[in-house]
This record gives structure tokens, C-alpha cells and sequence, in this order.
């Protein structure tokens, strides 16, 4: 992209035999679990979830709009 931001997009395909079967996988609040600083960390991952959890549930017209895109065909 010559140096610019911009949006790359690709179409992927995924082998199903090269599946890894985790022993365990990411639950609760996801991130959290993977910070970096220990429980601290972890705690100030959480805490800022919690807040952005709270605020976009708060904002009527933000959580509108992301459902009119997330319920919108792709588009090819």
C-alpha cells in the first residue's frame, strides 16, 4: 500500500486438518486472560471492559447502527 493506511481484505480458507484441539480456550471476558502484568493486569483489562461494556449498552443509537451493519449481507 506504498507507505498508506488503508484496509486490506482477503478471502481465506482454513484447513480443517490443521485444527489444534486447545486444552483450554479463552472464556469470561476473553482478553483479560491473556494480558500481560499479572493479575493487575488482568484486573485493569477487566475494569475497562466492564466500562465500555456499560457505555456502549448506555448509547441507544451506537448499539442501532452496529446492529443495521452486523445484520447486512457481505458484500463480494
Amino acid at each position: 500500500m506504498n507507505d498508506k493506511e488503508g484496509v486490506g481484505i482477503a478471502t481465506i480458507t482454513l484447513d480443517p486438518q490443521r485444527k489444534t484441539r486447545a486444552s483450554s480456550v479463552c472464556t469470561g471476558i476473553g482478553i483479560a486472560e491473556l494480558t500481560i502484568g499479572g493479575s493487575e493486569g488482568a484486573a485493569s483489562v477487566a475494569n475497562e471492559y466492564e466500562r465500555a461494556r456499560k457505555s456502549y449498552e448506555a448509547n441507544a443509537d451506537r448499539k442501532a447502527k452496529a446492529l443495521a451493519v452486523s445484520s447486512q449481507p457481505a458484500k463480494q
